[in-house]
């Protein structure tokens, strides 16, 4: 499911569509860091063009991307737990 911020007539309505959803199974922040490091590591001209967006970038990680968001999530957990004590 993809969603544009531009169907979002408010920031309300992309915090209840997209943020609610993402943080019921991750924290939206280390979705949305992981997500923009992944796609930092991509030329903008691969980013910009829908074909190779798809085939670059999208497909290889489709199936496994929120996997890594999660580890990262553990792991980042596991370091605030470590200072905490």
């Amino acid at each position: 499911m993809v969603h544009d911020r531009r169907h979002c007539s408010d920031p309300r309505d992309f915090d209840r569509q997209i943020v609610q959803k993402i943080e019921a199974v991750v924290p939206f922040d280390v979705a949305w860091s992981t997500a923009l490091k992944y796609l930092s590591s991509f030329p903008k001209s691969v980013v910009e063009s829908q074909r190779e967006f798809f085939e670059k970038v999208y497909k290889p990680v489709r199936d496994t991307f929120l996997s890594l968001i999660r580890e990262k999530s553990e792991s980042q957990f596991s370091r605030r737990l470590e200072w905490s004590e």
